[in-house]
């Protein structure tokens, strides 16, 4: 692996250094707030977000029928630009990532915002957000108290998939389930595939990175070990919130559709991350993409069908709030966020692959 794809330091954007990270120590480290890997190295987690911090326009509001919607503020990650491209031609991403043609390697930050969805009585949390695992991010808990709502008032938990910016905040610093009365959900494709630990060869990131993600996923698994359910695509896990197969970013990712009285929001998750990249270039694929040829198709029967139906979407990593609608363009999609503003640096296209159909690794 060539670290110069995404720049000397983006071992150090992780805070992961050199070292093995056993099972238990990752466990232990999620009850005690640190990841300690024997003598040989270890990874730094910062400092959780305090539960006072001052929280502005963190949560924004959207109704679905009778089911509200409220996306949360968690904060940002940083990687660099191609991490989330990493099949682009550096000049075409440069153009992409702004006016001043930025460098490649350039950091970028991307928002990460979980889903509150209240519906029959019920407060589902689609994700749950980094948690003390990236520097930051971890607000989760912060907006929910500044709207209102305690961590024991989830009912329901659904971790789209196991990457650490989606579940790394289920378990708290003592050890316990931040959510503790929360039914938990996870896609048993994913379950079955990161329980496995697997050797993620087909990423073409840092092995040490590999090894974060591996061992965050594997870890939250265990700790939810008796309390998590395993259900398939297509299951209606509150009334009106039905998963959908999103497969690509991982192996048993998951979209979600809410819908009530007529009208749908489809949120998409990770099947993209960037509107100005994903969109404009649907066949552009991120370094965390396992099936990169599914992601591809999955973000084309995705969008395509929001642009179809006119669907509201909502995303995980567009900026804050992360919610517009799609209408087709030659190519690819333009994205129009729900207070009518558009992504502010548009290029030109460039052809489209055709890559449905073709499963990646």
């Amino acid at each position: 692996m060539d670290r110069s794809l995404f720049g000397s330091s983006v071992i150090d954007r992780w805070r992961l250094l050199d070292g093995g990270l056993s099972r238990r120590a990752l466990v232990q480290s999620l009850a005690a707030g640190g990841l300690a890997a024997g003598s040989s190295g270890f990874l730094r987690l910062a400092p959780a977000v305090a539960a006072k911090e001052a929280v502005s326009s963190a949560a924004h509001r959207i109704n679905v029928g009778e089911i509200d919607v409220l996306v949360l503020d968690d904060g940002i990650f940083e990687g660099p630009g191609n991490f989330f491209a990493v099949n682009a031609p550096p000049a075409a991403l440069s153009d992409v990532l702004g006016p001043h043609k930025p460098e490649p390697t350039d950091t970028k930050q991307v928002a990460i915002h979980p889903l509150l969805v209240e519906t029959g009585g019920q407060r589902v949390l689609l994700d749950t957000g980094y948690g003390a695992l990236q520097p930051g991010a971890g607000k989760l808990l912060a907006t929910l108290e500044a709207v209102g709502i305690a961590p024991e008032e989830i009912d329901a938990v659904l971790l789209t998939h196991m990457h650490p910016d989606h579940c790394g905040a289920v378990v708290d610093d003592r050890g316990g389930l931040v959510f503790p009365n929360a039914r938990h959900f996870v896609n048993r494709v994913e379950y079955e595939y990161w329980w496995a630990e697997p050797s993620l060869d087909e990423l073409t990131i840092p092995n040490e990175f590999k090894q974060f993600i591996r061992q965050v996923a594997k870890g939250v698994l265990t700790v939810l070990q008796g309390r998590i359910e395993q259900i398939a695509p297509g299951e209606e896990i509150a009334p009106g919130v039905t998963t959908v197969d999103a497969r690509g970013h991982s192996p048993g990712h998951l979209a979600v559709e809410i819908a009530s009285d007529g009208e749908s929001l489809l949120h998409i998750v990770d099947a993209a991350h960037e509107p100005a990249i994903h969109l404009e270039h649907p066949d552009w694929f991120a370094a965390v993409d396992n099936w990169p040829a599914w992601t591809v198709a999955t973000r084309n029967a995705l969008f395509d069908r929001a642009a179809d139906e006119n669907l509201l979407v909502s995303t995980t990593h567009f900026p804050f709030p992360g919610v517009g609608r799609v209408t087709k363009d030659k190519i690819g999609w333009v994205w129009t966020d729900d207070r009518g503003e558009k992504p502010k640096h548009k290029t030109g296209k460039q052809g489209k692959k055709d890559n449905h159909g073709n499963q990646g690794n």
